[in-house]
């Protein structure tokens, strides 16, 4: 009998030494658990792989996936804003730069016909000038009535380069009323 107990716990030995190998072989996965061990709540607790913790982890990477998903469209659609007022801006700046590219061609022309203006107002006194000098030598009731065949403006100029005697003296040979309006408008600064 004592053999008998020594086979009997020689192959419960082995046995158990298989049954670990196998639980081992389980547990980490190189083996699949049987569906009759599955089926056992205190076993299969022990055997299957821990796969709640593998469910939180994917469903956490879903959620944040998602949410970077709605971040993206988000930054997308203000990209595309950011896009739109640029090219608000840059057709507003090129508006803009088209109207300087205007005013200074306004400003050109405008500079030119001053240039122009200075050119014949310094013609013009120039030739005052010397009209002055001629009137200055002719007889004073000569002067008066030459004078007074011309327009204001051309008298007043012709006065304004003469000597204010001369001036004075063939303006007291002038109609009195021609004479008055004159004298009137040379009141007025700038009159030539």
């Amino acid at each position: 009998m004592k053999k008998r107990t020594q086979i009997l716990i020689l192959v419960f030995l082995i046995l158990v030494i298989m049954g670990g190998g196998y639980y081992f072989l389980m547990k980490m996965e190189i083996l699949p658990v049987p569906a009759l061990l599955k089926s056992m709540p205190i076993v299969s607790s022990h055997l299957s792989p821990n796969t709640s913790g593998q469910e939180s982890e994917v469903n956490k990477a879903i959620e944040e996936s998602d949410q970077l998903k709605i971040e993206l469209t988000e930054k997308n659609e203000e990209i595309q804003k950011l896009n739109n007022e640029l090219k608000a801006l840059q057709k507003t700046l090129e508006e803009s730069q088209n109207e300087q590219a205007d005013l200074q061609e306004q400003a050109l022309q405008l500079q030119e016909q001053i240039d122009e203006v200075k050119i014949l107002r310094s013609n013009k006194e120039d030739t005052y000038k010397n009209l002055s000098e001629y009137y200055s030598a002719m007889k004073v009731q000569d002067a008066a009535a030459i004078l007074a065949q011309l327009n204001d403006e051309d008298i007043i100029g012709i006065f304004n380069e003469m000597e204010s005697e001369t001036a004075a003296a063939i303006l007291q040979n002038m109609d009195r009323s021609r004479a008055a309006n004159l004298s009137k408008k040379m009141l007025i600064p700038g009159t030539i």
